[in-house]
């Protein structure tokens, strides 16, 4: 989805890289004018992406609870490169 934003802001001559995920990026990206048919696959993609992040917020919020009873979980998040997602699984 963001590669398709980004697609679109490419088109419009808008290299938004890494700010698309800032708010004065998505209002640069808002601000473009667009045909009818990119405004609503702009409007759709930002709408998606919006819920998916407010999904992975709640699953994670949800882990650091499991985490949290879990001392085995808690030894190894010490470790780098060891993420939450993978010690849960354990």
């Amino acid at each position: 989805m963001r590669n398709s934003l980004q697609a679109i802001a490419l088109g419009s001559g808008i290299a938004l890289k890494a700010k698309l995920r800032t708010k004065k990026g998505r209002e640069k990206l808002n601000d473009l004018p667009l045909s009818p048919a990119l405004t609503e696959q702009r409007a759709d993609w930002t709408q998606l992406i919006e819920q998916l992040e407010s999904r992975i917020t709640h699953v994670e919020q949800e882990l650091m609870k499991l985490a949290a009873e879990d001392d085995r979980v808690r030894r190894l998040r010490t470790h780098p490169g060891i993420g939450l997602l993978t010690l849960v699984w354990l």
